[in-house]
């Protein structure tokens, strides 16, 4: 039996392959400069690695090396040609998430300060 043919007969299996999947991607997502790839990408459907490098400011081979963990994980595919990156499925889901997370944070962090603690 495959992998693959496991996980569609083991709803355990697939629930934690789902939770392992979708760690990875948030932690490899939550490193600043990545989350930024991120943004970027899904904001403006697609861009170049040279349009990201002029951004950043790090060598072509580190950010290729932070995209092709992106592309890994899920969170950017990457075409050949023209060297672009386009977002998933999966990113904006992952965008939402912190998205949400730092609104609620935030709230918190205001009503603390509200609270004068």
């Amino acid at each position: 039996m495959t992998w693959a043919e496991q996980l569609l007969e083991d709803e355990g299996e697939r629930e934690q392959a789902a939770r392992e999947f979708t760690l990875r991607a948030i932690r490899r997502g939550a490193d600043p400069i990545n989350h930024w790839i991120v943004r970027t990408a899904y904001t403006e459907s697609s861009v170049t690695l040279e349009e990201l490098e002029g951004d950043l400011g790090i060598t072509r081979a580190t950010l290729s090396e932070r995209v092709n963990d992106l592309v890994q994980v899920g969170l950017l595919e990457r075409s050949v040609e023209g060297d672009a990156v386009q977002p998933t499925v999966l990113t904006a889901g992952f965008l939402g998430v912190v998205d949400d997370v730092t609104d609620r944070f935030a709230e918190r962090i205001a009503d603390g300060l509200d609270d004068g603690g």
